[in-house]
């Protein structure tokens, strides 16, 4: 069994603001001598996703800035209210570093998957309480079923397949347990659309396959 649950958070007005500007304007400006541009619709859903998320790259995917804490604290109650480990999925690596350096400074110890042998055996022998996963990481046939049952998307991908592969790496033969899955979902963002795009996708495709 598979129970799937929208966590919302909410940003402040002045956060919601920069979102705002930056879907209305697809340009922002950080300080008077930098500005970051979304060139075409691909580019400005990438900067909305990682806003919703809480970063925004303001070069070529190397440097950027923190734009809210909203998901980190949900996260936080989320792995605070969990008798479980638990696999957070994300997309950026802005994001794998702001929930590093979160939960370090709230005493919460994560590990990022690296794909070897070794930690996929401590992960499903119980000794890895959070770790951290990209969803292109997540690769077929990989069993992790055996370490926890509950994941976290902190941040959705837009592609079906990856999200189907992920959450199959702990819904899957020989899991014990009712799988939860949480979906970080920044309100008024577009981390709704894109959830919503996903079961959109999964509906088609299992039409198709009938």
């Amino acid at each position: 069994k598979v129970i799937y649950k929208k966590d919302f958070v909410y940003l402040s007005n002045q956060e919601k603001e920069v979102y705002k500007k930056m879907l209305k304007d697809q340009v922002l400006e950080i300080t008077p001598n930098l500005e970051v541009t979304a060139q075409n619709a691909a580019v400005l859903s990438n900067k909305l996703s990682q806003m919703a998320s809480g970063s925004l790259y303001i070069d070529d995917q190397m440097h950027f800035i923190k734009i809210h804490e909203a998901k980190l604290a949900q996260l936080e109650y989320i792995i605070n209210n969990t008798q479980d480990n638990i696999l957070i999925a994300y997309h950026y690596q802005a994001d794998r570093i702001l929930i590093e350096d979160y939960l370090k400074k709230h005493k919460l110890k994560t590990t990022v998957f690296d794909g070897s042998p070794d930690m996929i055996a401590d992960w499903n022998n119980k000794k890895i309480p959070i770790m951290l996963i990209q969803p292109a990481s997540a690769g077929f046939g990989l069993n992790l079923q055996n370490g926890g049952h509950t994941l976290v998307w902190y941040t959705l991908p837009w592609s079906l397949e990856q999200y189907i592969q992920t959450n199959g790496r702990l819904n899957r033969q020989g899991q014990k347990h009712s799988v939860m899955i949480h979906h970080l979902i920044t309100s008024e963002t577009i981390d709704l659309q894109i959830l919503n795009a996903l079961r959109t996708k999964n509906l088609t495709q299992n039409r198709l396959m009938k």
